[in-house]
């Protein structure tokens, strides 16, 4: 199993329920699984901020959806979950992730992201 982070540049113009993010555009993070089942795909949007510890939380998250559902379904609900992280981490104009302030979108990830099956 295989989870890949990929951070591109910053982004100036933000539409933050990603309908506006092309994947692979340069405002945008995409997260991957592959393992013996397929390779998947979810691309959000890249908020304009720095912060320590994302990837920490993303490879937590990852495994505990993991541990109860199937690689594209973890990957969803981890992408969903960071992103309203780093969505609350920004809106409180910090650099400390805001881990308690997101606990309600950690548990209960939105769906608002699609995955797609890379073929």
């Amino acid at each position: 199993l295989l989870l890949i982070f990929s951070s591109l540049c910053h982004l100036l113009d933000l539409g933050l329920d990603g309908s506006d993010v092309e994947p692979g555009s340069a405002d945008s993070v995409q997260l991957a699984v592959v393992n013996g089942e397929g390779a998947w795909i979810v691309t959000t949007p890249l908020l304009p901020m720095y912060v320590v510890g994302a990837g920490d939380a993303t490879a937590a998250i990852f495994l505990a959806h993991l541990l109860t559902e199937s690689a594209d379904e973890a990957l969803a609900a981890t992408a969903d979950s960071v992103f309203g992280i780093m969505e609350t981490t920004h809106n409180a104009g910090t650099r400390e992730i805001q881990l308690v302030g997101s606990q309600d979108l950690i548990a209960n990830p939105t769906g608002r992201f699609l995955v797609s099956r890379l073929d």
